[in-house]
């Protein structure tokens, strides 16, 4: 039998969790291929790559960042609502940045709207969600 001092997490904290902790770690490899030139890829696309790994993932901010959240989130800190939110926030200065400093169209062809927009969306819903949680008190 449980401890009664002992939190249940919610079914989506386990699901917004994983899935922040796999994209960081995704991420962080793909970084760490491209940086150490383990990709296949051609010579111009490989500098290519490492020119716009900066902006990417801020250098690996943004990767490590998601990590961070998901572990709060898992451990149910209010904290977790502020990394959610500020990684939204963050998310939404580098691709601006993305697309001024890289004149990428690609993201504004069809498919790639979609899912920036997809993705905004969900981070939205998930900063809602935290909120939620920590007006509830499930966040200590």
């Amino acid at each position: 039998m449980a401890s009664s001092g002992l939190k249940k997490r919610p079914f989506w904290v386990w699901i917004i969790s994983a899935y922040y902790i796999l994209s960081g770690l995704s991420s962080l490899m793909a970084i760490l291929a491209v940086q150490t030139g383990s990709m296949e890829v051609t010579p111009e696309e490989l500098r290519s790559l490492k020119e716009q790994i900066l902006l990417w993932s801020l250098g690996g901010v943004i990767p490590l960042l998601n990590i961070i959240a998901a572990i709060s989130l898992f451990m149910m800190r209010k904290a977790a609502f502020y990394l959610m939110l500020g990684l939204l926030g963050i998310k939404a200065v580098n691709d601006l940045l993305q697309v001024v400093l890289t004149n990428n169209a690609e993201q504004f062809s069809s498919q790639g709207m979609i899912g920036v927009t997809l993705g905004y969306v969900i981070s939205i819903l998930i900063c809602i969600y935290t909120y939620k949680l920590l007006k509830r008190g499930v966040l200590t």
